[in-house]
């Protein structure tokens, strides 16, 4: 029979096989049954949604759960079944509208207010360019032809006799009638004036001075003479060519003068005057030299410019 277990101080038995364990002690009791509470959970069916999507829905509705005397709000997006799973792009695709045709019905009373008249601008006619592209290359043509005609003119050599000398310069006579003037060929007007002078002139100047020094020679120095085919004086010369060109003159070497503007004879140019007050007049053909008539018993000529003369410029020469 075993012996029964002694017990020890400090709430502890021992039993016969050596072994001990701790009796209950005041410091270790039962601790009471917990009293469990079991309350019902809430459950939601939501889709599920991206946390951009969920941030950019309008918030319209909210959900109330009460819990152990607690109020808590959960706010649910109004469209939360239409917004897109996370299994989806979060963005939503355009809506893609498809154009309709419009139309417009004029009433039957309206009226036309726009004008259909021509606007100013035009286009010119292939056959008007044809004929000015024509035109400009006869004018190129006319005018290569007249300066080579003034650069042929002969050129006149003047000398005077003793008597002569003493008096201006080819408006002089002798006591017997004579001029007491020499006059020699001495060349062209090639030999004297450059032609690239007669080149860089309009061919209006060119023309007035290739119409000039056409009757260099021929026609002969005749006192108030204005025509060809009897005589020019040195008024009438310049009237008779200038007309020639539209441009209108008296016969008259102070009335052509005063019709026109005095230049510096750097500025002379082809086709302009050379002007003696109350004597004499003559055309300009450039470098120093003019045709005239020039006096009597002489013929029309190309000589050098004497003495100082005013140089005039015609409007439209």
């Amino acid at each position: 029979m075993a012996p029964e277990p002694r017990p020890y101080r400090g709430g502890m038995t021992f039993e016969g096989s050596g072994r001990h364990r701790a009796a209950p002690s005041r410091r270790h009791r039962a601790e009471p049954a917990r009293r469990q509470l079991s309350l019902p959970t809430p459950s939601f069916d939501l889709p599920r949604v991206s946390g951009a999507a969920f941030r950019r829905a309008a918030i319209t509705s909210s959900a109330v759960v009460a819990v152990a005397g607690l109020s808590l709000t959960m706010t649910v997006p109004a469209n939360a079944a239409a917004l897109p799973t996370a299994h989806t792009h979060s963005r939503i695709a355009p809506r893609v509208v498809a154009p309709k045709a419009q139309s417009y019905t004029v009433p039957a009373t309206a009226t036309e207010t726009a004008s259909t008249a021509r606007d100013g601008f035009t286009a010119t006619a292939p056959a008007v360019l044809a004929a000015k592209q024509a035109a400009a290359q006869s004018g190129a043509v006319r005018k290569s032809a007249a300066i080579a005609a003034i650069l042929a003119a002969p050129v006149s050599s003047i000398s005077y006799s003793a008597v002569a000398a003493a008096s201006e310069p080819n408006t002089s006579t002798t006591g017997d009638g004579s001029t007491g003037v020499t006059v020699t060929t001495t060349g062209t007007v090639a030999d004297v004036v450059d032609p690239a002078t007669l080149k860089g002139a309009s061919a209006t100047a060119v023309g007035i001075v290739a119409a000039a020094t056409q009757y260099v020679g021929k026609v002969p120095y005749v006192h108030d003479g204005a025509d060809p085919k009897t005589g020019f004086d040195c008024s009438g010369l310049v009237m008779y060519v200038y007309a020639k060109y539209g441009i209108a003159v008296p016969h008259d070497v102070d009335g052509i003068a005063a019709l026109g503007t005095p230049i510096d004879v750097k500025n002379a140019r082809p086709g302009d005057l050379v002007v003696y007050p109350h004597q004499h007049i003559g055309i300009y053909i450039g470098d120093g030299y003019m045709v005239d008539a020039p006096n009597v018993g002489r013929d029309v000529e190309v000589q050098k410019v004497w003495g100082t003369p005013v140089y005039v410029h015609i409007d439209g020469a």
